[in-house]
């Protein structure tokens, strides 16, 4: 779609992430096994021939439909045993977000005037989406851990179609298997987040966008749509946008198409999106405001705080009380100046950027996924499944930082098996412009291990190609010596 200069760039980038991603989380999880070195190597080398061995189970001729709903059944059974037996506290954001959406269920509209909701404006997005459940299902939690698990069920799916589109068949099956086994997505789904909902959203449009973008004439209709409506649950567009962008712009590279054609197909799209993206956000925003729902559009209002904390030095771009204290004010234009002085004084000494940069990278991608804390810390009881809570969290967190460094692993495989192919098309350059953009604006902004889950799935698509490929190979060697 795009030349091959381009794509083998942005090849190149995916390549370099998934390596360091790989080295850091090495690094951090041998810490984790201190003196028990061999056991670690052991467990990731089973880890590995488990996801091998899946993998070579996926060329066998199942039949999508019997694939898809046994995968799907499965990865339903296994949400609903963790939610049904973990309890999990609604606390912090979660906390003020529900105790609304009950209010408005009963007409009450007065949270709309908190400081939380006249600050972050843009989360009486996925509010109202908890409302609207709450009232159908009678005030039931339950519910909207239910709708969690199915809206995690979707993201299988996107996977699953997503791979079979840009690889093949059995690239979207282990894709799939693995999203469907993997730990930080179970866990979440009793957390009232608004990622499960935001992430499928956004995956559907990306599906959207390489599957239709090119072939439809009102693709941009539905892909401003659904990226609108994920991003009134999640507010990530901003990145989100500028990669869709570039993936249109460097089809206008592609020397093969009349510039006629490519110019027409890179406009139509770009202006459409974008269009109804605004279009719909603003629609709501006003719907909201004159529903009595929000007092100001549906966006953040304190836009430098974000900047202010991802470039703080002592916590290593993490949320401190420190921060919140250093700027007492209420949102307006003497906060808005006060933090942008502050975010001055932090870029001041250009020299500690750099060491800032490679701490919050080391932090954001290679430490322990924060779901497993949100989920299971604040429980009232001390077991889970007869297993004493700490000791199950101690257990998940190794799990699933093994599952994690196996998935960079062959994520950089299968670059490295996309930088050498021959191609002629790149289909993949979104998702790759998507994990570049995301890396990028974390050394920018906040970070929270949990906000990986959003990219993962993108990272998950290439260590599933990597996973083919790597069979395809020691296949054809083994084949070669039965011959020989």
């Amino acid at each position: 779609m795009i030349n091959k200069v381009s794509s083998k760039t942005l090849i190149f980038f995916g390549l370099i992430i998934s390596f360091f991603t790989f080295i850091v989380t090495a690094k951090s999880i041998s810490n984790d096994f201190s003196n028990h070195y061999i056991l670690l190597l052991l467990l990731v080398i089973i880890a590995g021939l488990v996801l091998l061995a899946i993998t070579k189970l996926c060329n066998k001729s199942f039949k999508q439909t019997w694939f898809l709903f046994s995968l799907l059944i499965v990865a339903f059974a296994i949400r609903l045993i963790w939610i049904l037996n973990v309890d999990t506290p609604i606390i912090s954001d979660f906390l003020e977000m529900y105790n609304a959406a009950i209010d408005i269920t009963n007409g009450v509209y007065d949270f709309s005037s908190s400081q939380y909701f006249t600050t972050w404006v843009y989360q009486l997005g996925f509010t109202f989406y908890q409302a609207v459940v709450l009232f159908v299902f009678n005030h039931n939690l339950l519910a909207l851990k239910i709708f969690n698990i199915l809206f995690s069920l979707g993201i299988i799916v996107c996977i699953y179609f997503t791979g079979k589109q840009l690889f093949n068949e059995t690239v979207g099956r282990i894709g799939a298997i693995m999203y469907t086994l993997y730990l930080p997505n179970i866990l979440y789904t009793s957390v009232l987040t608004n990622q499960h909902i935001a992430t499928f959203l956004f995956y559907l449009s990306f599906y959207l966008i390489v599957t239709k973008a090119k072939t439809s004439r009102i693709a941009w209709l539905y892909i401003g749509v659904l990226l609108a409506v994920a991003n009134l649950m999640r507010p990530l567009a901003p990145v989100i946008l500028i990669a869709i962008i570039i993936y249109f712009v460097l089809y206008l590279t592609n020397k093969q198409i009349s510039i006629k054609e490519k110019t027409s197909y890179a406009a139509k799209n770009i202006i459409g999106i974008m269009a109804v993206y605004f279009l719909v956000g603003k629609l709501i925003s006003a719907a909201f405001i004159a529903g009595g729902l929000a007092e100001y559009p549906l966006e953040n209002r304190d836009p430098y705080w974000k900047f202010l904390v991802g470039f703080n030095h002592e916590t290593t771009g993490q949320w401190s009380k420190s921060d919140v204290e250093l700027i007492p004010l209420p949102v307006g234009k003497e906060r808005d100046e006060l933090s942008k002085q502050l975010i001055m004084e932090r870029l001041e000494d250009k020299s500690q950027l750099p060491q800032l940069f490679k701490d919050k990278f080391i932090l954001m991608w290679g430490s322990n996924d924060s779901s497993i804390f949100w989920s299971l810390d604040g429980l009232e009881k001390d077991t889970v499944f007869s297993i004493d809570r700490l000791e199950l969290m101690n257990n998940l967190y190794k799990l699933d930082r093994i599952v994690y460094l196996l998935i960079m692993l062959f994520s950089f495989i299968g670059f490295v098996f996309l930088l050498i192919k021959k191609q002629k098309e790149y289909p993949y350059s979104l998702y790759i412009l998507l994990i570049v953009g995301y890396i990028l604006v974390h050394f920018l902004i906040e970070i929270q291990t949990r906000y990986r889950y959003f990219i993962m799935p993108a990272f998950i698509l290439f260590a599933g190609y990597g996973l083919v490929k790597t069979v395809d190979y020691f296949s054809k060697k083994s084949s070669k010596k039965y011959i020989s």
